[in-house]
């Protein structure tokens, strides 16, 4: 597997070595992109030397293939992973923000992606870095695997993923995935929750509401497959207003065809 490792400018940029050195002890390829910032950190010389590979610091490399070259890695690798990520990262990330190498490789990639997010715990709590890490992971529900992917990984997790076909659909990474039970037209109701975290939602798999109801399914430009939740009549919430509620499984509306 192809791995490009994201490394951004925080203190948590030398740990980033010793994952680099995990993923290769366990047969993994790794290319690592890092951000201007993170090069104060540690020197791009380490990671080459590690990898054996050209390490990519700058999105405008010298080189007559340099500016499509973050669409070349994205194209050929298998898993996105940025560790450490910091919170000028993840809300480039969530805000769609694509101004370097990498986030730049974010926005072009239909592979998995992972995250790490690597902050002091006053910045996590923060409300816009909430915000941005729940935007981030509705992106992922909104685009859940099928039914059969959730099952072969329920007890694992899930990445970035996307409603079409290829590596992207396959995203069970860091997710867990429960069936809560069935909507009256046969669709499961799952639980997700993410980066195990205690933050969990409830919700329906795009890719099963587009079986059942494609007026209720649009895909974006960005590839990803989005839920109009309003149209099937049931609430997209947190597992704990889901609770609150009574853990019922709510009813759909027909369809308007």
């Amino acid at each position: 597997m192809l791995i490009a490792l994201g490394v951004t400018g925080g203190i948590g940029a030398y740990k980033a070595v010793e994952v680099a050195r995990g993923l290769q002890k366990r047969g993994h390829e790794v290319v690592a992109v890092m951000t201007h910032s993170a090069t104060r950190f540690v020197g791009a010389v380490t990671f080459e030397a590690i990898t054996r590979r050209h390490v990519i610091t700058d999105q405008f490399e010298t080189g007559m293939n340099a500016d499509i070259e973050h669409i070349a890695i994205a194209s050929t690798i298998d898993l996105l992973v940025i560790a450490p990520a910091t919170a000028n990262i993840i809300g480039k990330l969530a805000n769609g923000i694509a101004d370097d190498f990498l986030s730049t490789l974010y926005t072009a990639t239909r592979a998995p992606v992972l995250i790490a997010p690597a902050m002091n715990t006053q910045m996590f709590e923060h409300e816009a870095i909430r915000k941005n890490l729940d935007t981030l992971a509705f992106l992922v529900i909104a685009a859940m695997a099928t039914p059969l992917q959730a099952q072969r990984h329920g007890g694992g997790g899930g990445g970035r993923g996307g409603g079409g076909g290829g590596r992207r659909s396959d995203i069970a990474l860091k997710h867990d995935i429960t069936l809560l039970g069935h909507l009256d037209n046969g669709m499961g109701f799952y639980r997700f929750s993410y980066n195990g975290s205690d933050k969990a939602y409830v919700g329906v798999m795009a890719q099963e509401v587009q079986a059942v109801r494609p007026d209720a399914v649009v895909r974006g430009n960005d590839g990803y497959l989005r839920v109009f939740y309003d149209k099937l009549g049931v609430e997209f919430m947190t597992y704990k207003q889901w609770i609150a509620s009574g853990s019922r499984i709510p009813s759909t509306t027909s369809s308007s065809h």
